[in-house]
């Protein structure tokens, strides 16, 4: 499986990035990287959790690198996914908080009318 990440908004997610610690937006870079050729499933270091609703988190396995985003697929063809990041964010405590979540729900939705109006 290939896959390929887009950011939702270049400068927004940008932004985002920059904002991480430098070790951790290295460190999530190279997870990215490393989900985008790396097949099927949570292939180590990468692990990915399901929040529903088509979004999922992409994180590595140790907990102690804070570098997290939030991501959905947009298409699907055989051995293809290209997926869009919503959200890049630190995390700061055991649980995604909320309003993290509820951006990238709201950035999923804009960016899903967009792409009818387009």
């Amino acid at each position: 499986m290939r896959r390929e990440f887009v950011p939702f908004d270049e400068d927004i997610i940008q932004r985002e990035l920059d904002a991480l610690p430098g070790d951790d937006a290295a460190k999530l870079g190279i997870l990215i990287e490393h989900y985008e050729t790396a097949g099927l499933g949570n292939p180590a270091p990468v692990r990915v959790d399901d929040y529903g609703d088509g979004l999922y988190r992409l994180r590595h396995i140790k907990p102690a690198y804070q570098g997290r985003l939030i991501f959905f697929a947009v298409d699907r063809i055989r051995g293809f996914e290209r997926l869009v990041i919503l959200i890049v964010y630190k995390k700061e405590s055991q649980k995604t908080p909320s309003n993290v979540i509820d951006t990238a729900r709201r950035r999923k939705a804009d960016w899903e009318r967009r792409r009818t109006k387009g």
